[in-house]
């Protein structure tokens, strides 16, 4: 903005004035973004392998992968948050104060496509809130099961059907089994999102009332210091006006020794006229 009104571009200074000034996690978000984008592409490739596998581990798939793109995925957003920290400690800013809103700012980007092209831009003004999930569990289409290399099946017949049944039975029942253990992992994700969101909310209120607490303290410390010196002042005062009456009983004094002094010379030249 300085250089703007040094060449005599004002009007273009003050559009960039009115621009809002990004909360110190946002900044650090995007200086980890903008410098390390790599690293930043990588955990949305991620995000999107998690939200793969998941849906093959809902649909009944054995070795669906999950847990090692689940890995990754934190690994990453671990990964970036420290860079980021990085970046505010090199500025002097007390970093990890602004852990928990930079970590949910890449969580978020991970797990939503919007949340992911706002965080791209690398142009926050606020950090994002973490993530509730990958999406909603319900209504996924099953998936197959991977392809295997396995004989012909012998022709059926009533007890290989009634085994094949027994099997298919079996597989939509532990097919059942993962998708609640799945939501149940996603109520559970929530419920950390919200107690995250609390904690955020009751550290901000820490450090608000810890301002007030501080400010009212030195409000206090400044009225005490008024206090006593208006106390010095009204000592002083009182000596003065203490002196001043010694000065005026003295005057008084004065004045009825020479009233005195004056009769006496008026009888005297009363005397003497008569």
């Amino acid at each position: 903005m300085r250089a703007l009104k040094a060449e005599d571009r004002r009007d273009e200074a003050a559009q960039v004035a009115k621009l809002r000034r990004p909360a110190v996690a946002a900044w650090a978000v995007n200086q980890a973004v903008r410098h390390h984008r790599d690293r930043f592409d990588a955990l949305l490739e991620t995000g999107a392998e998690v939200r793969r596998t998941q849906r093959r581990a809902l649909s009944g798939v054995r070795q669906s992968g999950l847990r090692e793109a689940t890995r990754a995925r934190r690994q990453l957003i671990d990964e970036l948050t420290g860079l980021a920290l990085q970046a505010l400690t090199e500025r002097g800013a007390n970093a990890e104060t602004h852990r928990g809103d930079i970590a949910a700012t890449f969580d978020s980007a991970s797990a939503d496509e919007e949340a992911a092209a706002t965080v791209t831009a690398a142009r926050l003004t606020a950090p994002l809130p973490i993530t509730s999930g990958f999406g909603d569990l319900d209504g996924l289409a099953l998936l197959p099961d991977e392809p295997a290399e396995e004989p012909a099946p012998p022709p059926a017949t009533e007890d290989a059907a009634d085994s094949g049944d027994t099997a298919a039975a079996e597989r939509e029942a532990a097919a059942k089994r993962r998708r609640q253990a799945m939501r149940a992992v996603e109520e559970a994700r929530r419920q950390v999102a919200d107690a995250e969101q609390e904690a955020r909310r009751a550290a901000d209120a820490v450090i608000a009332r810890g301002a007030a607490a501080d400010q009212a303290e030195r409000a206090a410390r400044e009225a005490e210091q008024t206090w006593r010196r208006r106390q010095q002042e009204a000592e002083e005062l009182r000596d003065q006006v203490a002196t001043e009456e010694q000065r005026a009983e003295r005057a008084r004094s004065a004045v009825e020794e020479h009233t005195a002094l004056l009769r006496e010379r008026e009888q005297e030249l009363h005397d003497l006229d008569g």
